[in-house]
């Protein structure tokens, strides 16, 4: 009896220590296992314009469909003569479709308001697209004077434009995904570990705002475009996973 009673302990001992091991070992080729880190890369640059886009209109009100009609007709050349006059050619002028819609004015009467139509507002405008920056420059300058003399006549601010985007693009890319795998390899220097592969990348944001804006941010996934200067600030960001050994 003294016999068996020393062997089931004895039995549960050998037990233990085997599943012990068992499971000392599992953990030990876990942590053998390569595993993975994401990051974030970020690439920003500066650039200018090359392109740019301005409207212009006439826009007046009228009695009537048929004289705003003829109104929009007869003031058309006010506003091609005028851009002709900054030395804009008709390759650099798009006609836009005119606009014509009821005018509706509020009146009280008999103690409430109400809506009664009064003519119609008519706008023709005409879309100038250059490359010639500075002559623009100076036609904006000319159309604040112009448009003091002229009544019905205005027109927008100017919409400056990046023409070769998609070699920004791919040049941010290339930077974005350089930065993020010199964040990778500072993390993993923590771990003692080492930098694998590229397991998979995306694009986030692409963002270009003013040069004038000292600091914006609108997330991984925004998709600001500033229009209203010529000098451009363009962010691009990527998430990149890579593996660690």
């Amino acid at each position: 009896m003294a016999e068996r009673s020393l062997l089931l302990p004895a039995l549960v001992l050998a037990v233990g220590i085997a599943v012990g091991a068992g499971l000392l070992g599992s953990q030990l080729k876990n942590l053998r296992q390569p595993g993975e880190i994401t990051v974030k890369g970020l690439a920003e640059e500066n650039y200018q314009a090359d392109s740019a886009e301005w409207k212009l209109s006439m826009a007046l009100h009228y009695p009537d469909y048929a004289t705003s009609v003829a109104g929009l007709k007869r003031n058309l050349p006010i506003v091609t003569n005028f851009l002709k006059s900054q030395g804009f050619s008709d390759s650099e002028m798009q006609v836009q479709n005119p606009s014509i819609e009821i005018h509706r004015k509020e009146i009280y009467e008999n103690e409430r308001y109400r809506y009664v139509d009064d003519g119609y507002n008519a706008i023709q405008s005409v879309l100038v697209s250059t490359k010639d920056l500075p002559k623009l420059k100076q036609a904006y300058d000319a159309a604040l004077n112009f448009r003091a003399a002229q009544v019905g006549f205005r027109f927008d601010e100017p919409q400056y434009l990046l023409g070769n985007l998609e070699e920004i693009k791919h040049s941010l890319i290339a930077k974005a995904t350089q930065d993020a795998k010199r964040r990778a390899e500072e993390f993993a220097k923590t771990g003692n570990g080492k930098v694998g592969a590229m397991k998979s990348a995306s694009q986030g944001s692409f963002n270009i705002y003013s040069d004038s804006i000292a600091d914006n941010d609108d997330g991984d996934y925004g998709g600001t475009y500033s229009k209203s200067t010529v000098g451009k600030r363009v962010r691009l960001v990527v998430t990149v996973k890579y593996g660690i050994e």
